[in-house]
Protein backbone atom coordinates (compact mmCIF):
# COMPACT_ATOMS: atom_id res chain seq x y z
CA UNK A 1 0.00 0.00 0.00
CA UNK A 2 0.93 3.28 -0.75
CA UNK A 3 1.79 5.71 2.16
CA UNK A 4 0.09 8.83 1.87
CA UNK A 5 2.40 11.61 2.53
CA UNK A 6 0.90 14.98 4.05
CA UNK A 7 2.39 18.04 2.57
CA UNK A 8 1.45 21.54 4.63
CA UNK A 9 2.83 24.93 2.46
CA UNK A 10 2.43 27.57 5.08
CA UNK A 11 3.57 31.10 5.14
CA UNK A 12 6.41 31.03 8.23
CA UNK A 13 8.61 28.28 9.87
CA UNK A 14 6.17 29.25 13.30
CA UNK A 15 3.20 28.10 11.27
CA UNK A 16 4.22 24.59 10.73
CA UNK A 17 2.04 21.78 11.37
CA UNK A 18 3.30 19.09 13.36
CA UNK A 19 0.64 16.63 11.84
CA UNK A 20 1.87 17.00 8.04
CA UNK A 21 4.91 15.03 6.91
CA UNK A 22 6.21 18.01 4.76
CA UNK A 23 6.57 21.43 6.08
CA UNK A 24 7.36 24.08 3.36
CA UNK A 25 7.41 27.17 3.89
CA UNK A 26 6.56 30.16 1.92
CA UNK A 27 7.75 33.57 2.81
CA UNK A 28 10.95 32.53 5.87
CA UNK A 29 13.76 30.78 5.28
CA UNK A 30 14.94 27.62 7.98
CA UNK A 31 17.69 26.35 9.46
CA UNK A 32 15.83 23.40 10.47
CA UNK A 33 16.65 20.42 7.68
CA UNK A 34 13.17 19.11 8.17
CA UNK A 35 11.69 22.49 6.69
CA UNK A 36 11.87 23.19 2.94
CA UNK A 37 12.18 26.78 2.18
CA UNK A 38 11.16 27.75 -1.01
CA UNK A 39 12.99 31.12 -0.93
CA UNK A 40 16.31 28.67 -0.41
CA UNK A 41 14.71 25.90 -3.23
CA UNK A 42 14.68 28.36 -6.04
CA UNK A 43 18.01 29.65 -5.49
CA UNK A 44 19.19 26.27 -4.99
CA UNK A 45 17.87 25.46 -8.24
CA UNK A 46 18.08 28.89 -9.71
CA UNK A 47 19.80 28.20 -13.05
CA UNK A 48 16.58 25.41 -13.84
CA UNK A 49 14.08 27.83 -12.78
CA UNK A 50 14.94 30.31 -14.44
CA UNK A 51 15.10 29.32 -17.84
CA UNK A 52 11.58 27.46 -16.83
CA UNK A 53 10.13 30.98 -16.42
CA UNK A 54 12.10 32.75 -19.27
CA UNK A 55 10.60 29.80 -21.61
CA UNK A 56 7.13 30.04 -20.06
CA UNK A 57 6.95 34.17 -20.87
CA UNK A 58 7.95 33.29 -24.31
CA UNK A 59 5.54 30.36 -24.75
CA UNK A 60 2.75 33.09 -23.63
CA UNK A 61 3.85 35.36 -26.24
CA UNK A 62 3.42 32.41 -29.03
CA UNK A 63 0.28 30.79 -27.68
CA UNK A 64 -2.45 30.48 -30.01
CA UNK A 65 -5.65 31.64 -30.31
CA UNK A 66 -7.76 30.96 -33.43
CA UNK A 67 -5.63 30.33 -35.59
CA UNK A 68 -2.94 33.19 -34.72
CA UNK A 69 -0.76 33.61 -32.01
CA UNK A 70 -0.85 36.18 -29.27
CA UNK A 71 1.91 38.36 -30.45
CA UNK A 72 -0.15 38.74 -34.00
CA UNK A 73 -3.06 39.36 -32.46
CA UNK A 74 -1.37 42.33 -30.44
CA UNK A 75 -0.48 43.97 -33.87
CA UNK A 76 -1.44 47.74 -33.40
CA UNK A 77 0.64 48.03 -36.83
CA UNK A 78 1.42 45.94 -39.39
CA UNK A 79 5.14 45.27 -38.07
CA UNK A 80 4.52 46.14 -34.30
CA UNK A 81 3.17 43.91 -31.83
CA UNK A 82 1.86 45.84 -28.49
CA UNK A 83 2.76 42.39 -26.49
CA UNK A 84 5.97 44.17 -26.20
CA UNK A 85 4.77 47.15 -24.44
CA UNK A 86 3.07 44.91 -21.72
CA UNK A 87 3.86 44.74 -18.34
CA UNK A 88 4.07 41.05 -18.63
CA UNK A 89 5.84 41.00 -21.68
CA UNK A 90 8.44 43.78 -19.86
CA UNK A 91 9.31 41.50 -17.29
CA UNK A 92 9.76 43.90 -14.42
CA UNK A 93 10.12 42.98 -10.78
CA UNK A 94 7.67 44.82 -8.57
CA UNK A 95 5.47 44.14 -5.43
CA UNK A 96 2.62 43.44 -8.10
CA UNK A 97 4.32 41.63 -10.85
CA UNK A 98 4.15 38.35 -9.33
CA UNK A 99 7.19 36.75 -10.69
CA UNK A 100 8.66 35.46 -7.53
CA UNK A 101 5.95 34.13 -6.49
CA UNK A 102 5.70 31.97 -9.67
CA UNK A 103 8.82 30.85 -9.67
CA UNK A 104 7.61 29.62 -5.75
CA UNK A 105 5.02 27.79 -7.21
CA UNK A 106 6.82 26.19 -10.22
CA UNK A 107 9.10 25.17 -7.50
CA UNK A 108 6.51 23.89 -5.13
CA UNK A 109 5.02 21.67 -7.95
CA UNK A 110 8.24 19.97 -8.23
CA UNK A 111 8.58 19.24 -4.44
CA UNK A 112 4.77 18.13 -4.63
CA UNK A 113 5.50 15.63 -8.00
CA UNK A 114 8.56 14.40 -6.05
CA UNK A 115 7.67 13.04 -2.98
CA UNK A 116 4.40 12.14 -4.44
CA UNK A 117 1.98 14.02 -2.08
CA UNK A 118 -1.08 12.80 -1.87
CA UNK A 119 -2.66 15.64 0.60
CA UNK A 120 -1.98 19.29 0.68
CA UNK A 121 -2.63 21.84 2.95
CA UNK A 122 -2.37 25.43 1.86
CA UNK A 123 -2.21 28.09 4.22
CA UNK A 124 -0.24 31.18 2.97
CA UNK A 125 -1.60 34.69 3.38
CA UNK A 126 -0.83 35.02 -0.55
CA UNK A 127 -4.20 34.09 -1.91
CA UNK A 128 -3.73 34.70 -5.91
CA UNK A 129 -1.07 31.66 -5.26
CA UNK A 130 -3.16 30.14 -2.85
CA UNK A 131 -5.99 29.60 -5.68
CA UNK A 132 -2.94 28.28 -8.20
CA UNK A 133 -2.15 25.68 -6.24
CA UNK A 134 -5.55 24.92 -5.23
CA UNK A 135 -6.65 24.13 -8.61
CA UNK A 136 -3.55 22.53 -8.64
CA UNK A 137 -4.05 19.95 -6.31
CA UNK A 138 -7.76 19.35 -7.59
CA UNK A 139 -6.05 18.45 -11.54
CA UNK A 140 -3.75 16.09 -9.71
CA UNK A 141 -6.37 14.68 -7.36
CA UNK A 142 -4.51 15.79 -4.32
CA UNK A 143 -6.84 16.22 -1.40
CA UNK A 144 -6.68 19.62 -0.43
CA UNK A 145 -8.36 22.25 1.76
CA UNK A 146 -10.87 24.69 -0.32
CA UNK A 147 -9.66 28.43 -1.02
CA UNK A 148 -12.63 30.36 -1.54
CA UNK A 149 -10.57 33.85 -2.35
CA UNK A 150 -12.05 36.21 -5.02
CA UNK A 151 -10.38 36.38 -8.09
CA UNK A 152 -12.40 39.15 -10.03
CA UNK A 153 -10.81 41.50 -12.07
CA UNK A 154 -11.98 45.19 -13.24
CA UNK A 155 -14.62 44.96 -16.17
CA UNK A 156 -13.17 46.13 -19.38
CA UNK A 157 -15.49 49.54 -19.12
CA UNK A 158 -14.25 50.29 -16.08
CA UNK A 159 -10.71 49.71 -17.43
CA UNK A 160 -12.21 51.96 -20.71
CA UNK A 161 -13.39 54.89 -18.45
CA UNK A 162 -9.78 54.17 -16.72
CA UNK A 163 -8.21 54.64 -20.46
CA UNK A 164 -10.25 57.75 -20.98
CA UNK A 165 -9.44 59.40 -17.75
CA UNK A 166 -5.80 58.66 -17.91
CA UNK A 167 -5.47 60.00 -21.46
CA UNK A 168 -7.82 63.52 -20.17
CA UNK A 169 -5.42 63.83 -17.44
CA UNK A 170 -2.22 63.40 -19.57
CA UNK A 171 -3.64 65.84 -21.52
CA UNK A 172 -3.56 68.23 -18.84
CA UNK A 173 -0.70 67.80 -17.09
CA UNK A 174 1.27 67.91 -20.50
CA UNK A 175 -0.18 70.76 -21.90
CA UNK A 176 2.72 73.10 -21.43
CA UNK A 177 5.62 70.46 -22.53
CA UNK A 178 7.05 71.55 -25.58
CA UNK A 179 7.00 69.65 -28.61
CA UNK A 180 10.91 68.58 -30.52
CA UNK A 181 10.82 70.87 -33.52
CA UNK A 182 11.61 69.00 -36.74
CA UNK A 183 14.10 71.64 -37.59
CA UNK A 184 16.71 70.56 -34.96
CA UNK A 185 20.08 69.96 -36.89
CA UNK A 186 21.40 67.42 -34.13
CA UNK A 187 22.08 63.87 -35.74
CA UNK A 188 22.65 62.00 -32.38
CA UNK A 189 19.67 61.24 -30.09
CA UNK A 190 20.48 60.18 -25.97
CA UNK A 191 17.47 59.27 -24.06
CA UNK A 192 17.98 58.33 -20.71
CA UNK A 193 15.90 59.17 -17.10
CA UNK A 194 15.72 62.66 -15.79
CA UNK A 195 17.35 61.95 -12.35
CA UNK A 196 21.31 61.39 -11.26
CA UNK A 197 22.45 65.32 -12.13
CA UNK A 198 23.57 68.32 -10.70
CA UNK A 199 20.14 70.08 -10.35
CA UNK A 200 21.96 73.17 -9.56
CA UNK A 201 24.53 73.13 -12.53
CA UNK A 202 21.10 72.50 -14.40
CA UNK A 203 19.79 76.01 -13.79
CA UNK A 204 23.00 77.54 -15.06
CA UNK A 205 23.00 75.72 -18.03
CA UNK A 206 25.01 72.42 -17.53
CA UNK A 207 23.66 68.80 -18.06
CA UNK A 208 26.21 67.16 -15.33
CA UNK A 209 25.16 63.71 -15.62
CA UNK A 210 26.28 60.71 -13.50
CA UNK A 211 25.00 58.30 -16.62
CA UNK A 212 26.89 60.26 -19.26
CA UNK A 213 29.48 62.56 -18.02
CA UNK A 214 32.51 60.64 -18.25
CA UNK A 215 31.81 60.40 -22.20
CA UNK A 216 31.84 64.28 -22.40
CA UNK A 217 35.29 64.59 -23.84
CA UNK A 218 33.77 62.58 -26.89
CA UNK A 219 30.47 64.22 -27.07
CA UNK A 220 32.99 67.53 -27.89
CA UNK A 221 34.83 66.23 -30.08
CA UNK A 222 31.70 65.32 -32.26
CA UNK A 223 30.79 67.56 -35.35
CA UNK A 224 27.12 66.39 -34.63
CA UNK A 225 24.75 68.32 -32.33
CA UNK A 226 23.41 66.36 -29.39
CA UNK A 227 19.47 65.89 -28.98
CA UNK A 228 18.58 64.46 -25.28
CA UNK A 229 15.52 63.41 -24.87
CA UNK A 230 14.67 63.11 -20.88
CA UNK A 231 12.45 60.86 -19.27
CA UNK A 232 10.41 62.38 -16.63
CA UNK A 233 10.58 60.57 -13.66
CA UNK A 234 7.68 61.43 -10.83
CA UNK A 235 8.61 62.04 -6.91
CA UNK A 236 11.76 64.20 -8.50
CA UNK A 237 10.42 67.11 -9.43
CA UNK A 238 7.10 68.95 -10.85
CA UNK A 239 6.44 68.01 -14.73
CA UNK A 240 6.26 72.22 -14.85
CA UNK A 241 9.38 72.26 -13.04
CA UNK A 242 11.30 69.92 -15.45
CA UNK A 243 10.33 71.49 -18.21
CA UNK A 244 12.00 74.65 -17.09
CA UNK A 245 15.39 73.25 -15.96
CA UNK A 246 15.33 71.93 -19.49
CA UNK A 247 14.59 75.16 -21.08
CA UNK A 248 17.39 76.53 -18.98
CA UNK A 249 19.58 73.82 -20.17
CA UNK A 250 18.53 74.57 -24.02
CA UNK A 251 19.50 78.63 -23.19
CA UNK A 252 23.99 78.33 -23.51
CA UNK A 253 24.02 74.93 -25.12
CA UNK A 254 24.93 73.90 -28.46
CA UNK A 255 22.80 70.73 -27.61
CA UNK A 256 18.89 70.05 -27.52
CA UNK A 257 17.06 69.10 -24.42
CA UNK A 258 13.59 68.11 -24.40
CA UNK A 259 11.41 65.64 -22.11
CA UNK A 260 10.63 62.01 -23.75
CA UNK A 261 6.85 62.74 -23.51
CA UNK A 262 5.28 66.08 -24.81
CA UNK A 263 2.17 67.77 -24.89
CA UNK A 264 -0.56 65.93 -26.59
CA UNK A 265 -1.85 66.96 -29.83
CA UNK A 266 -5.80 66.35 -31.04
CA UNK A 267 -4.22 64.01 -33.79
CA UNK A 268 -2.47 61.50 -31.12
CA UNK A 269 -5.51 61.46 -29.14
CA UNK A 270 -7.38 60.64 -31.79
CA UNK A 271 -4.76 57.72 -32.71
CA UNK A 272 -5.00 56.54 -29.01
CA UNK A 273 -8.34 55.78 -29.10
CA UNK A 274 -8.28 54.14 -32.45
CA UNK A 275 -5.50 52.02 -30.96
CA UNK A 276 -7.39 51.16 -27.31
CA UNK A 277 -10.51 50.30 -30.01
CA UNK A 278 -8.09 47.39 -31.34
CA UNK A 279 -6.73 46.79 -28.45
CA UNK A 280 -10.68 46.07 -26.86
CA UNK A 281 -11.17 43.92 -29.98
CA UNK A 282 -8.06 41.65 -29.12
CA UNK A 283 -9.25 41.49 -25.49
CA UNK A 284 -12.35 40.34 -26.16
CA UNK A 285 -11.20 37.41 -28.15
CA UNK A 286 -8.08 36.78 -25.19
CA UNK A 287 -10.75 37.03 -22.63
CA UNK A 288 -12.41 33.20 -24.30
CA UNK A 289 -9.28 31.14 -23.86
CA UNK A 290 -8.23 29.94 -20.81
CA UNK A 291 -5.11 28.88 -20.74
CA UNK A 292 -3.34 31.54 -21.84
CA UNK A 293 -0.74 31.59 -18.94
CA UNK A 294 -0.56 28.04 -18.38
CA UNK A 295 2.87 26.64 -18.14
CA UNK A 296 3.73 23.41 -20.47
CA UNK A 297 5.45 21.55 -17.56
CA UNK A 298 3.66 22.00 -14.44
CA UNK A 299 0.12 22.49 -15.94
CA UNK A 300 -0.10 25.26 -13.59
CA UNK A 301 -2.53 27.84 -14.37
CA UNK A 302 -0.89 31.01 -13.50
CA UNK A 303 -3.83 33.58 -14.56
CA UNK A 304 -4.80 34.20 -10.59
CA UNK A 305 -1.34 36.18 -10.70
CA UNK A 306 -1.18 37.57 -14.14
CA UNK A 307 -4.39 38.11 -15.32
CA UNK A 308 -5.04 41.71 -13.45
CA UNK A 309 -1.91 43.42 -14.43
CA UNK A 310 -2.61 41.82 -18.29
CA UNK A 311 -5.97 43.45 -18.61
CA UNK A 312 -4.90 46.81 -17.28
CA UNK A 313 -2.26 46.51 -20.13
CA UNK A 314 -4.38 46.33 -22.77
CA UNK A 315 -7.30 48.23 -21.80
CA UNK A 316 -6.74 50.67 -18.60
CA UNK A 317 -4.60 53.43 -18.16
CA UNK A 318 -1.52 51.49 -18.61
CA UNK A 319 -2.49 50.91 -22.22
CA UNK A 320 -3.65 54.81 -23.08
CA UNK A 321 0.16 55.43 -21.05
CA UNK A 322 1.67 53.57 -23.69
CA UNK A 323 -0.35 53.96 -26.54
CA UNK A 324 0.58 57.58 -25.93
CA UNK A 325 4.43 56.81 -26.00
CA UNK A 326 4.29 55.19 -29.59
CA UNK A 327 2.17 57.58 -31.20
CA UNK A 328 4.63 60.60 -29.84
CA UNK A 329 7.83 58.40 -30.93
CA UNK A 330 6.40 57.21 -34.69
CA UNK A 331 5.38 62.08 -34.80
CA UNK A 332 8.98 62.68 -33.54
CA UNK A 333 10.94 60.20 -35.84
CA UNK A 334 8.85 60.88 -38.69
CA UNK A 335 9.31 64.58 -38.55
CA UNK A 336 13.48 64.62 -37.55
CA UNK A 337 16.25 64.38 -39.98
CA UNK A 338 17.46 61.46 -40.03
CA UNK A 339 19.52 60.71 -36.68
CA UNK A 340 23.41 58.80 -37.43
CA UNK A 341 23.44 57.30 -34.59
CA UNK A 342 20.77 56.80 -30.81
CA UNK A 343 21.68 55.87 -27.64
CA UNK A 344 19.33 54.88 -24.81
CA UNK A 345 19.59 53.78 -21.21
CA UNK A 346 18.65 50.05 -21.19
CA UNK A 347 15.81 48.28 -19.13
CA UNK A 348 13.91 46.31 -21.30
CA UNK A 349 10.79 49.30 -20.07
CA UNK A 350 8.17 49.01 -22.36
CA UNK A 351 8.73 52.82 -23.41
CA UNK A 352 12.08 51.33 -25.60
CA UNK A 353 9.78 48.95 -27.79
CA UNK A 354 7.85 52.25 -28.73
CA UNK A 355 10.64 54.16 -29.37
CA UNK A 356 13.09 51.53 -30.89
CA UNK A 357 10.50 51.06 -33.54
CA UNK A 358 9.68 54.08 -34.61
CA UNK A 359 13.59 54.89 -34.66
CA UNK A 360 14.20 51.71 -36.86
CA UNK A 361 10.76 52.15 -38.86
CA UNK A 362 12.06 55.75 -40.61
CA UNK A 363 15.10 54.65 -41.42
CA UNK A 364 17.90 56.40 -38.44
CA UNK A 365 20.86 54.89 -37.86
CA UNK A 366 22.99 52.95 -34.95
CA UNK A 367 20.98 52.12 -32.23
CA UNK A 368 22.51 51.44 -29.33
CA UNK A 369 20.93 49.91 -25.71
CA UNK A 370 23.55 51.28 -22.84
CA UNK A 371 23.29 49.44 -19.43
CA UNK A 372 24.59 51.57 -17.07
CA UNK A 373 24.99 48.13 -14.36
CA UNK A 374 25.64 44.85 -14.25
CA UNK A 375 22.90 42.80 -15.27
CA UNK A 376 21.57 40.99 -12.25
CA UNK A 377 20.86 36.85 -12.30
CA UNK A 378 16.97 36.92 -11.93
CA UNK A 379 16.47 40.08 -13.74
CA UNK A 380 14.10 39.14 -16.57
CA UNK A 381 13.99 42.60 -18.50
CA UNK A 382 17.59 41.61 -19.65
CA UNK A 383 16.55 38.00 -20.70
CA UNK A 384 13.60 38.59 -23.10
CA UNK A 385 15.57 41.40 -24.55
CA UNK A 386 18.70 39.10 -25.15
CA UNK A 387 16.35 36.03 -26.27
CA UNK A 388 14.72 38.92 -28.94
CA UNK A 389 18.18 39.63 -30.17
CA UNK A 390 18.80 35.95 -30.67
CA UNK A 391 15.44 35.37 -32.45
CA UNK A 392 15.47 38.18 -35.17
CA UNK A 393 14.05 36.45 -38.12
CA UNK A 394 12.08 40.02 -39.83
CA UNK A 395 8.50 39.02 -39.07
CA UNK A 396 6.23 41.94 -38.03
CA UNK A 397 5.64 40.44 -34.58
CA UNK A 398 9.37 39.99 -33.76
CA UNK A 399 10.61 42.51 -30.56
CA UNK A 400 12.27 45.77 -32.25
CA UNK A 401 16.13 45.65 -30.72
CA UNK A 402 18.68 47.87 -30.99
CA UNK A 403 21.97 46.94 -33.46
CA UNK A 404 24.17 46.98 -30.03
CA UNK A 405 23.64 46.12 -26.52
CA UNK A 406 26.51 47.96 -24.66
CA UNK A 407 27.91 46.08 -21.41
CA UNK A 408 30.24 46.80 -19.36
CA UNK A 409 30.81 43.86 -16.99
CA UNK A 410 31.94 39.76 -17.21
CA UNK A 411 29.34 39.63 -14.93
CA UNK A 412 26.84 40.78 -18.10
CA UNK A 413 28.39 39.12 -20.87
CA UNK A 414 28.07 35.94 -18.84
CA UNK A 415 24.13 36.63 -18.59
CA UNK A 416 23.68 37.86 -22.37
CA UNK A 417 25.44 34.26 -23.34
CA UNK A 418 23.24 32.54 -20.80
CA UNK A 419 20.14 33.59 -22.81
CA UNK A 420 21.57 32.99 -26.41
CA UNK A 421 22.51 37.00 -27.25
CA UNK A 422 24.25 36.67 -30.70
CA UNK A 423 27.60 37.70 -29.83
CA UNK A 424 27.40 39.81 -32.73
CA UNK A 425 25.17 42.35 -30.91
CA UNK A 426 26.69 42.34 -27.68
CA UNK A 427 29.45 45.20 -27.20
CA UNK A 428 31.58 45.56 -24.51
CA UNK A 429 32.30 48.71 -23.38
CA UNK A 430 34.11 50.85 -20.28
CA UNK A 431 31.83 51.38 -16.93
CA UNK A 432 30.64 55.14 -17.02
CA UNK A 433 28.47 55.44 -13.71
CA UNK A 434 31.44 53.88 -11.75
CA UNK A 435 34.35 55.49 -13.13
CA UNK A 436 35.31 56.73 -10.40
CA UNK A 437 36.17 53.70 -8.56
CA UNK A 438 39.02 53.96 -11.01
CA UNK A 439 40.00 57.07 -10.26
CA UNK A 440 39.65 57.19 -6.56
CA UNK A 441 43.11 57.44 -4.41
CA UNK A 442 42.07 56.67 -0.80
CA UNK A 443 40.87 53.40 0.18
CA UNK A 444 38.71 53.50 3.53
CA UNK A 445 40.33 53.19 6.69
CA UNK A 446 40.26 49.59 8.26
CA UNK A 447 39.28 51.24 11.50
CA UNK A 448 36.54 53.52 10.48
CA UNK A 449 33.59 52.99 12.46
CA UNK A 450 31.29 54.30 10.39
CA UNK A 451 28.39 51.94 8.75
CA UNK A 452 26.91 52.83 5.16
CA UNK A 453 22.96 51.10 4.92
CA UNK A 454 22.09 51.62 1.22
CA UNK A 455 18.59 52.07 0.87
CA UNK A 456 16.06 50.05 -2.07
CA UNK A 457 13.44 51.74 -4.14
CA UNK A 458 10.94 49.62 -2.55
CA UNK A 459 9.91 50.92 0.90
CA UNK A 460 9.13 47.53 2.26
CA UNK A 461 12.62 46.34 1.68
CA UNK A 462 13.96 49.82 3.68
CA UNK A 463 12.38 49.16 6.59
CA UNK A 464 13.36 45.55 6.25
CA UNK A 465 16.62 46.87 5.91
CA UNK A 466 16.22 49.09 9.51
CA UNK A 467 14.41 46.73 11.46
CA UNK A 468 17.72 44.16 11.16
CA UNK A 469 20.41 46.49 11.51
CA UNK A 470 18.81 47.55 14.34
CA UNK A 471 18.38 44.19 16.21
CA UNK A 472 21.84 43.28 14.97
CA UNK A 473 23.63 46.40 16.26
CA UNK A 474 21.91 46.42 20.22
CA UNK A 475 23.60 42.88 20.35
CA UNK A 476 26.82 43.64 19.43
CA UNK A 477 29.88 45.74 21.26
CA UNK A 478 30.84 47.06 18.62
CA UNK A 479 29.66 50.69 17.95
CA UNK A 480 29.04 52.16 14.63
CA UNK A 481 27.91 55.51 13.29
CA UNK A 482 25.17 54.60 11.10
CA UNK A 483 24.73 56.63 8.07
CA UNK A 484 21.64 55.52 5.85
CA UNK A 485 21.95 56.63 2.09
CA UNK A 486 18.24 56.22 0.15
CA UNK A 487 17.87 55.53 -3.39
CA UNK A 488 17.59 58.52 -5.71
CA UNK A 489 13.64 57.97 -6.13
CA UNK A 490 12.75 57.29 -2.46
CA UNK A 491 9.75 59.36 -1.80
CA UNK A 492 9.27 57.21 1.48
CA UNK A 493 11.92 57.36 4.32
CA UNK A 494 12.14 54.56 6.51
CA UNK A 495 12.11 55.23 10.28
CA UNK A 496 15.63 55.58 11.11
CA UNK A 497 14.79 56.09 15.36
CA UNK A 498 15.40 52.71 15.65
CA UNK A 499 18.74 52.77 15.56
CA UNK A 500 20.46 55.50 17.99
CA UNK A 501 22.46 58.32 16.18
CA UNK A 502 21.27 57.16 12.65
CA UNK A 503 21.81 59.82 9.97
CA UNK A 504 20.68 60.16 6.41
CA UNK A 505 22.93 61.37 3.46
CA UNK A 506 21.87 62.02 0.14
CA UNK A 507 26.00 62.27 -1.20
CA UNK A 508 27.00 60.32 -4.19
CA UNK A 509 28.53 57.14 -3.21
CA UNK A 510 32.36 59.05 -4.45
CA UNK A 511 31.83 60.82 -1.18
CA UNK A 512 30.71 58.47 1.06
CA UNK A 513 32.65 55.47 0.68
CA UNK A 514 36.22 56.55 1.09
CA UNK A 515 34.63 57.14 5.23
CA UNK A 516 32.92 54.09 5.11
CA UNK A 517 34.06 50.76 7.47
CA UNK A 518 31.27 48.35 6.44
CA UNK A 519 28.39 48.52 4.08
CA UNK A 520 24.84 46.80 4.64
CA UNK A 521 22.58 47.21 1.46
CA UNK A 522 19.10 45.38 0.60
CA UNK A 523 19.86 42.80 -2.00
CA UNK A 524 19.09 44.44 -5.34
CA UNK A 525 21.36 47.58 -4.82
CA UNK A 526 23.63 48.32 -7.59
CA UNK A 527 25.50 50.24 -4.83
CA UNK A 528 26.60 47.08 -3.56
CA UNK A 529 28.78 45.97 -6.37
CA UNK A 530 30.59 49.57 -6.07
CA UNK A 531 31.25 49.72 -2.62
CA UNK A 532 32.51 45.92 -2.87
CA UNK A 533 34.61 46.92 -6.14
CA UNK A 534 35.85 49.83 -3.43
CA UNK A 535 37.33 47.47 -1.09
CA UNK A 536 34.98 47.99 1.45
CA UNK A 537 33.34 44.70 3.41
CA UNK A 538 29.91 44.69 2.28
CA UNK A 539 27.24 42.67 3.24
CA UNK A 540 23.73 42.23 1.49
CA UNK A 541 20.32 41.67 3.36
CA UNK A 542 18.39 38.64 1.41
CA UNK A 543 14.63 38.92 1.84
CA UNK A 544 12.39 35.59 1.33
CA UNK A 545 9.82 37.23 -0.18
CA UNK A 546 11.95 38.31 -3.16
CA UNK A 547 14.57 37.02 -5.44
CA UNK A 548 18.22 37.44 -4.82
CA UNK A 549 18.71 40.21 -6.96
CA UNK A 550 21.83 41.45 -6.14
CA UNK A 551 24.94 42.46 -8.53
CA UNK A 552 27.63 40.38 -6.03
CA UNK A 553 24.93 37.00 -6.68
CA UNK A 554 27.94 35.13 -7.85
CA UNK A 555 30.71 36.75 -6.99
CA UNK A 556 32.87 34.78 -4.34
CA UNK A 557 33.18 36.20 -1.00
CA UNK A 558 30.10 38.71 -1.09
CA UNK A 559 28.68 37.91 2.09
CA UNK A 560 24.64 37.20 1.95
CA UNK A 561 22.53 37.64 5.24
CA UNK A 562 19.29 35.88 6.07
CA UNK A 563 18.81 38.04 9.88
CA UNK A 564 19.70 39.85 12.49
CA UNK A 565 21.59 36.67 14.01
CA UNK A 566 23.88 36.09 10.77
CA UNK A 567 24.46 40.23 10.08
CA UNK A 568 25.92 40.26 14.35
CA UNK A 569 28.38 37.57 13.31
CA UNK A 570 29.68 38.84 9.92
CA UNK A 571 29.75 42.35 10.99
CA UNK A 572 32.27 40.82 14.37
CA UNK A 573 33.77 39.17 11.73
CA UNK A 574 37.28 41.54 10.62
CA UNK A 575 37.86 40.90 7.56
CA UNK A 576 37.91 44.44 6.09
CA UNK A 577 41.46 44.26 4.54
CA UNK A 578 39.19 42.49 1.59
CA UNK A 579 41.32 43.50 -1.73
CA UNK A 580 40.06 46.10 -4.04
CA UNK A 581 38.50 44.50 -6.86
CA UNK A 582 37.61 46.26 -10.04
CA UNK A 583 37.63 44.16 -12.36
CA UNK A 584 34.28 43.48 -11.68
CA UNK A 585 33.75 46.44 -14.12
CA UNK A 586 35.89 47.23 -17.38
CA UNK A 587 37.34 50.27 -17.00
CA UNK A 588 39.84 52.25 -18.45
CA UNK A 589 39.73 56.34 -18.25
CA UNK A 590 40.69 56.82 -22.08
CA UNK A 591 37.61 55.11 -23.36
CA UNK A 592 39.24 53.25 -25.97
CA UNK A 593 36.05 50.93 -26.37
CA UNK A 594 33.59 53.76 -26.46
CA UNK A 595 35.50 55.78 -28.90
CA UNK A 596 35.50 53.05 -31.05
CA UNK A 597 31.25 52.33 -30.53
CA UNK A 598 30.68 56.21 -31.14
CA UNK A 599 33.14 56.23 -34.33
Amino acid sequence: MTKSVHLAVVDTSKDCLAAANINVVWNDFSSDPTIISLSTYVETHAERLRMRFADFVEDVSNHEIEGRQLTELLLVRKDFSYWWMTLFASTRWNENSNITNCLKLIALSEILTEHQVSQLTINISHQQSALVLTKFAKNHNIAHNHISASTENESAFILRIKALISLFKYAITHIGVSNVSKNTDSRITIVDHFVRFERGKATEGIYDSQYWNALSPIFDSQTSKLMWLHHFVPNTASIRGTEKLISNLNEPSKSFHAQFETRLTFKTFTRVWRDLGNLRKASRIIEQNQEIFTEKISQLDFAPLFTRQFNESLLGSTAARHLIMLSQQETLFRRLPRQNKGLFLCENQPWEAAFTYAWKSHGHGELIAVTHAPLRFWDFRYFTLGRALRSQSSQPCDKPVPDYIAINSKISLNFLNACGAPSKSVVEVESLMFDYLQNSNSISKIDSNIMLLIGDFFPEQNERLISIVASSLSSLTTKFKVIFKPHPLNSVMPDLSRIPGAETSWENLNALLPRTGVTVSCNSSTAALESYAYGIRTISLLDPQVLNSSPLRSIPHAHFVENSEQLSHALAVNDSDQARDTDLLIMDPALPRWRKLLS
